[in-house]
């Protein structure tokens, strides 16, 4: 079980001590659900006085008109980005991945092709420093590596952690985010590049990963994910950077969606 799971991180940068702890807590706890979750702004501490009250009041409807806005902006973003990415079947990139480990100074450099064919096909290939692949491919998952020159193959029926890894990981490529809201909080950075930041709330996930950031980009009015952030609670980080992007489409797509 432990194979699978570290494979699938792997493709990520992930360290396979989540595979650990995941393992051992089946039920994830979950955060109680907090209203008016998003910073307040300082008020003046003069509340003995009928103007700082006022103030403070003011202060509060201020930041609540502003956390409602957030999210209804964040709400449109969200689903004219999932339906720009609707139309898209299939994904062919290069990509350049780099992992850096806050115990050394050097940057791992891995480069590769990547190709996704919906609804359940997925192929992450190394190229350098080791050639090395992972397919999975309905059920079913496998590897293989140059050095060992062997193939693994298990299902994913019988694992449901590298299951659950895998379904976040489509999530992420193909646009389902209404999926990862309860995994995930998300936030809008930017507009232009259209940039997300995904913060794990769940746990374990959330005692190891301190949030992935997602860049996307757009090919004739049809979204994909350009580039991918994973900055680690340990101080590691990931970068995955998706080059020579070739959308497969079962329809076209309405090229201002993207850009509202």
């Amino acid at each position: 079980m432990k194979f699978a799971i570290t494979i699938c991180f792997a493709v990520w940068g992930f360290s396979a001590t989540f595979a650990e702890r995941q393992s051992t807590s089946a039920d994830a706890t979950r955060r109680p659900v907090k209203k008016n979750a998003l910073p307040r702004i300082a008020s003046q501490r003069n509340s003995r006085t009928k103007t700082g009250a006022s103030q403070k009041n003011k202060t509060k409807n201020d930041d609540t008109e502003n956390s409602v806005a957030i999210k209804r902006k964040l709400k449109t973003k969200l689903s004219n980005l999932q339906r720009a990415m609707a139309p898209v079947t299939g994904i062919d990139a290069d990509f350049k991945q780099l992992k850096k480990l806050s115990i050394f100074s050097k940057t791992l450099l891995i480069t590769g092709k990547m190709t996704i064919r919906t609804p359940h096909y997925f192929k992450w290939e190394i190229s350098t420093p080791l050639k090395s692949s992972l397919v999975v491919d309905g059920d079913n998952v496998s590897t293989w590596d140059e050095e060992a020159n062997e193939k693994i193959t298990m299902s994913l029926k019988d694992n449901p952690v590298a299951g659950s890894v895998w379904t976040q990981m489509d999530a992420f490529f193909m646009g389902r985010y209404d999926k990862l809201g309860k995994l995930y909080d998300i936030e809008l950075i930017t507009d232009s590049p259209l940039t997300l930041r995904f913060k794990p709330w769940t746990k374990p996930l959330s005692t190891i990963m301190k949030n992935v950031i997602l860049v996307f980009g757009e090919i004739n009015g049809r979204a994909y994910l350009k580039k991918v952030v994973m900055i680690e609670n340990g101080g590691d980080s990931t970068t995955i950077d998706f080059m020579n992007v070739k959308l497969r489409t079962a329809k076209s797509a309405d090229k201002n969606i993207f850009n509202r």
